[in-house]
């Protein structure tokens, strides 16, 4: 019997402990130059090494943030190469530049006036480039 609560001791224990946390791509490495979106504060952010998605909520109405993005993505190094609503009525931009792309989902608030704005975006990891052969 006392063998029982030696286990349960140590299976308790294992349950208790916590796992090291693992590491998700940060801000610079997936979504460098971020353009926040205006009057936000960020509810919360989730991603993996090789992404990561952080999620806002702002004052602004939804069709506010599209335009504020559309300009955004319409102008300097970014380019909008989609933008489309979904069959939930929510704003669905792709933009890309030189480095990592970004998707943002726009959508109204629940329970609530303004919007949510998930911004997503990846790693990219540069592919070595092999220099030609000189022949020389």
């Amino acid at each position: 019997m006392r063998y029982h609560h030696l286990a349960f001791v140590v299976l308790a224990l294992a349950a208790c402990r916590q796992d090291a946390p693992k590491p998700i791509a940060t801000i610079r490495e997936a979504l460098p130059g971020l353009p926040l979106p205006p009057e936000a504060k960020v509810l919360f952010r989730a991603g993996t090494p090789e992404a990561l998605q952080i999620t806002f909520q702002s004052m602004w109405a939804p069709d506010s943030l599209t335009d504020f993005y559309r300009a955004v993505f319409s102008s300097g190094e970014w380019t909008l190469e989609s933008d489309v609503v979904d069959a939930q009525g929510a704003s669905v931009l792709y933009a890309t530049r030189e480095g990592p792309p970004i998707w943002v989902y726009i959508t109204r608030n629940v329970g609530g006036p303004g919007s949510r704005i998930q911004i997503s975006g990846a790693v990219v990891t540069p592919k070595p480039v092999k220099k030609a052969d000189s022949g020389g």
